[in-house]
Formats: structure tokens, C-alpha cells, sequence
């Protein structure tokens, strides 16, 4: 009579433990994989979005004849600018969270919903004669879905 060679009860709980502690690691990669991925693209987009912003408010003040002192904020965090072009007048104000955008009084919401602005903060920039020549701004964007995700920006703007 021959013995017969068979993987025991003992045996294949071991490979079981095996590939379940395999298995588990798998899973945990592929977890942490995905929450990193999602991590990366919300930067990217927040990231996007401050290049749009800042691109949108250097388009208003190029070919601008002035900043209308007088209709415009500076030194607190919901500023409010008003830039006078030919004919035409452009205004950005932070109210709620919210920067508008507004073309002789249209008004235009000009942020992803998915965002926020948290400090809208604008400086005068004076001339010699002491006359308002440009700004310095500080803006935050603050994502609404993950807080902790905020970029600050500072720049200046000068009329030429």
C-alpha cells in the first residue's frame, strides 16, 4: 500500500493567512494610491485656479487709465478694486467668500464653485508725487471640499 501525499488542514490554513496578509497589503496600496491621486489633482486644480485669477485681474489692468480711489477698498481682507479703462469702468469685491467681477455693472462670478476666497487684500502702490500708481495684492483660495487645501498669492500691478 502507498501513502498518499496531501496538503493537510494545518497546511492549508497557513496558505490562507498567507494570501489573506497579501491580499490585505494589495488593498492598502491601492487605497493609499487612490486617496494620494485625489490629493494631487485638488492641488493641481486649486493651482489652476489661482493662474486663472491672477491671469484674469492682469488682463483688467492692462490698458487702464486709472484706479478709482474713491469706489475701492485697501487694507482690509474683502478689498474691493475698481480700475477705470476707455469708456468702461472693471471691479473685483470680495463679499461671502465670493469674488465678483464686474464690467460696468455687469456682474459675473468669476470662481469655480468648488472654491473660495478667504483675503482679498489690497495695498496702494503711491508715486513720488505720492499718487496712486499701482496695487499690491494678497489673495487666499481656499478649497471648499478639503479646508486644508489653500493657496496664497501675492503680486502687484502698476499703470503704465
Amino acid at each position: 500500500m502507498r501513502k498518499l501525499k496531501a496538503i493537510t488542514i494545518v497546511e492549508t490554513l497557513i496558505y490562507l493567512v498567507l494570501f489573506g496578509v497579501i491580499f490585505i497589503a494589495i488593498i492598502e496600496f491601492f487605497i493609499t494610491m487612490r486617496d494620494n491621486n485625489k490629493s494631487a489633482i485638488e492641488k493641481v486644480n486649486l493651482e489652476k485656479v489661482t493662474i486663472f485669477l491672477t491671469n484674469h485681474l492682469s488682463d483688467s489692468f492692462k490698458n487702464s487709465l486709472s484706479i478709482d480711489e474713491l469706489n475701492s477698498d485697501f487694507e482690509i481682507n474683502s478689498g474691493n478694486i475698481r480700475v477705470i479703462k476707455t469708456g468702461k469702468y472693471i471691479e473685483y469685491s470680495l463679499v461671502n467668500d465670493v469674488l465678483t467681477f464686474s464690467d460696468n455693472g455687469t456682474n459675473k462670478v468669476i470662481l469655480d464653485p468648488d472654491y473660495k476666497v478667504t483675503r482679498f487684500y489690497l495695498e496702494r502702490i503711491l508715486n513720488d508725487k505720492n499718487i496712486l500708481q499701482g496695487i499690491r495684492m494678497e489673495l487666499t483660495v481656499t478649497s471648499i471640499k478639503n479646508s486644508k487645501n489653500t493657496k496664497t498669492i501675492q503680486t502687484s500691478y502698476i499703470l503704465k
